[in-house]
Parts: structure tokens; sequence; C-alpha cells
């Protein structure tokens, strides 16, 4: 199936989904934003990065953590929500949407997680250390987590590996020496939520999420999403950060808003993985490869 015509198919499925989400949220009075590569979408083109194919949520921790406690017995039945909260075997600390195998079949969709087709990423939005070396302290503490939890997932069969090459090397030569037998992935994920949640969020001068790969990029002034503004993602009303000019220059580059990557530049795909084009080294294309 051609690329463009398969995307277009994923893009309708995730509407579908958000809409749900946004019906939950809005009756159980939960707040929540887009962000990364969907806060693109929704300013340069008004709905999906084209070549993009999930959306990105973020919700402030407390409303994050209702999210978790209500979503399982409310979604509609072709959804799954996923979370480690209530499954064991995860094999992954933020929650997901991901569409039921057997409605994913019907639609002749690709898979790309054990469970089928992963469809949004929730993430926390966590108070950050106002001092820069805690910061730095408590981003080397995530990272490092975050690698002990990625071992588990290695050899999980249907789960696209997002891990650019040099990172599946340092996981590979971990993986063989076996670390990850020393511990469960689990608890793992609950040594993040503490550490995440460390800091309050609201009581902080910066807020972000460290659950994303952009790590510090996503580490902002706490009212960027206390305020937030409302915009339209594919004609679904929703909120993105405050200064989203200021939060897209941060996480994509001072040429966010004319850059174009090519079709063979566009080599990070959560349908196919990472794939190395031989091109990586171009600038403004590191900034894009996260969308």
């Amino acid at each position: 199936m051609d690329i463009d015509i398969l995307l277009n198919k994923i893009h309708k499925i995730e509407i579908d989904a958000l809409i749900e989400i946004k019906k939950i949220c809005d009756e159980n009075n939960i707040d929540f934003f887009l962000r990364g590569g969907s806060v693109l979408g929704a300013v340069k083109y008004g709905g999906f990065v084209p070549w993009d194919d999930d959306i990105d949520l973020a919700f402030p921790r407390n409303e994050y953590e209702k999210l978790i406690e209500i979503m399982p017995k409310n979604i509609n039945d072709k959804f799954l929500f996923i979370s480690y909260q209530h499954e064991e075997n995860a094999h992954c600390y933020f929650p997901r949407i991901i569409l039921k195998d057997e409605v994913r079949k019907k639609l002749n969709l690709p898979k790309n997680n054990e469970r089928g087709l992963v469809l949004i990423d929730i993430l926390p939005i966590d108070g950050m250390p106002n001092n820069k070396l805690m910061l730095q302290i408590h981003i080397i503490k995530a990272y490092f987590y975050r690698i002990l939890a990625s071992l588990w997932t290695l050899d999980v069969t249907d789960t696209v590996n997002m891990h650019d090459s040099s990172k599946q090397k340092i996981l590979k030569i971990l993986y063989n020496l076996k670390i990850h037998h020393l511990y469960k992935q689990d608890d793992i994920y609950k040594k993040l939520d503490k550490l995440y949640s460390k800091y309050s969020y609201g009581l902080t001068s910066k807020s972000g999420m460290l659950a994303s790969s952009k790590l510090k990029k996503e580490v902002v002034p706490s009212n960027w999403w206390q305020d937030g503004k409302i915009v339209s993602f594919e004609n679904i009303m929703v909120k993105i950060p405050k200064e989203y000019n200021e939060y897209l220059l941060q996480l994509f580059g001072e040429n966010y808003a004319s850059y174009e990557p090519q079709k063979e530049e566009r080599n990070k795909s959560h349908l196919f993985g990472f794939k190395s084009s031989g091109k990586m080294s171009r600038k403004n294309l590191n900034d894009f490869n996260d969308i």
C-alpha cells in the first residue's frame, strides 16, 4: 500500500481516538494538551504533520493520574488503553491508546506493537528543579532508568524499535550482559514515576516531560502549560502551550515553520522504526526525527 494512503487511513482512526479521549476528559474535567510533533502539526498544518503517524498528548501530573484511573472503564471498545498500572508487561512507562488487533485487521492496517497499532502516546507534565545543576542531575537519573527499562523491551515481538543506531548498540551490550535479569521492568517504571513526580507541577518555575525522547528540550516555563492556547487540530479544538512558537523553536529549531523534509529523509517512523538513510548528519533533519 502507498505510504500516503496508509497514513491517511491511520490519521482517520487516530482522529476517532482523539475525539474519544476528549469526550471522556471533558466529562471528567480533565485538562490536556497536544505536545511535540502534534503541536507542530496544529500550528503549521491545522492537523497532522503529513508524514507523522501518531498523536502526542500531555497531561499535568494530577490529571494524568486521574486519566489512568478512569480510562480503562470508559474507553470505546475498539480501542485499548494500555498502562503499566493496569497491565502486566505493558512494556512502556507512559500509557498508550492502541487499536485493538481485530479492528486493525479489518481495516488492513499494520501492527507496530504486540497488542496492535499504537495511535496515541500520553505523557505526564511534571515540575522540574529550578536549579540548573539539580535539573541536569534529574535528567541524568531519568535517562539511566529509561535505559534500564528499555532492556526488557528489546526482544518483545511485533513492537517497533524506535531507538537510533547508537543507542541500539549500547542497549545490545547491556542486554547481552543480562543486567535486566536483576530487576523487573515495572519496578523501574515505579522508580520513574517517583522521580518524575518529585517536583510538583505548578509549584516550580519550569515543567516538562522527561518521558519524552526530547528530554531537556521539553523543559519549559510552567506557565506555558498552565495557561495554554486553544487551536484546531483536524477541526477538533484542543490546547497547546501558550508560547507555542518558542516551544516549537526549542523542539525543532529555527526553521520549523519553513523546513519540509524530502520524502526519503522522513526516516523515523512508529510504523517501521528508525531507518538510517546515511543522511542523518544534516542539522535540520536531526530536529525533525522525533516527530
